[in-house]
């Protein structure tokens, strides 16, 4: 597992996007699999490279649906910008995205001190 392979998976499976807790906007990064072995490796290659809060969420769409989907999920925003950050220059489908949540993360939530926050599971 390298930062080549981690961005070309996320420029595939991986979301970016915002929402809304209590009247506060939180960045949230996930990538959504069938294959939770790999997202396994993934959360391991994070936590050696220093991202602590990463977690894998394992569900179904319905009780009837097969199979399961893992979710893969960074939940602190300093972790969330710092990933962001690292993925950027080797981004190519969701290089847009990823520099516009950057940049609204370093307007928004550095000024309201909310950076060092965990996203609530």
């Amino acid at each position: 597992m390298n930062w080549d392979y981690l961005a070309g998976f996320f420029d595939g499976e991986g979301t970016v996007h915002f929402v809304t807790l209590n009247g506060r906007r939180y960045a949230r990064v996930g990538i959504t699999q069938n294959d939770r072995p790999i997202l396994e490796e993934i959360k391991t290659f994070l936590n050696s490279e220093g991202y602590h809060r990463v977690t894998l969420v394992t569900s179904r769409h319905s009780p009837l649906a097969t199979p399961e989907h893992t979710e893969l999920k960074v939940n602190a925003q300093v972790d969330i910008l710092r990933l962001l950050q690292q993925l950027l220059p080797l981004a190519h489908v969701k290089r847009d995205k990823i520099s516009e949540t950057i940049r609204e993360m370093q307007v928004g939530q550095i000024l309201e001190g909310d950076l060092d926050k965990s996203f609530p599971l």
